[in-house]
């Protein structure tokens, strides 16, 4: 996960862990995040500041010709300068183009500042997700 924190000069974005489960085979995982709207542009041109909503999209993928890789679950803590969005809540299983998640269904779970979520069986060549929004402090 990043995690949007304040400097002197605006906002930084720092990395953070985040834990992937599976079965087999290894999995490749790909973070993004993006600012999607902020208190005082809306959603032109966003900034990472202070009440911002930020997007985090974690994608999963399993190679070509690999074994299909089985009961995937994704944990991601949220940073502590920032609250968890409810009401957007976690999505699951859906796609991703640009760094931008997209589609699935809701799903995963939210306890102890930490997002967590199962994935559906990764057959070769497959990428699954899966995003949630959180607020700047």
């Amino acid at each position: 996960m990043l995690l949007a924190s304040a400097t002197a000069r605006g906002m930084r974005l720092t990395p953070m862990a985040t834990t992937i489960r599976s079965l087999r085979p290894p999995c490749p995982v790909a973070k993004t995040s993006r600012v999607v709207s902020d208190p005082v542009n809306g959603t032109t041109s966003p900034k990472a500041i202070p009440g911002a909503v930020i997007e985090y999209c974690i994608a999963v993928s399993n190679a070509t010709g690999s074994a299909t890789a089985n009961t995937v679950t994704v944990t991601d803590p949220v940073p502590g300068n920032m609250t968890y969005d409810s009401t957007f809540g976690i999505k699951i299983n859906g796609s991703v183009a640009s760094g931008v998640c997209s589609g699935g269904s809701a799903g995963g779970n939210f306890a102890s500042n930490t997002v967590s979520g199962s994935l559906s069986n990764l057959a070769a060549g497959d990428t699954r997700t899966l995003y949630f929004r959180a607020t700047i402090d």
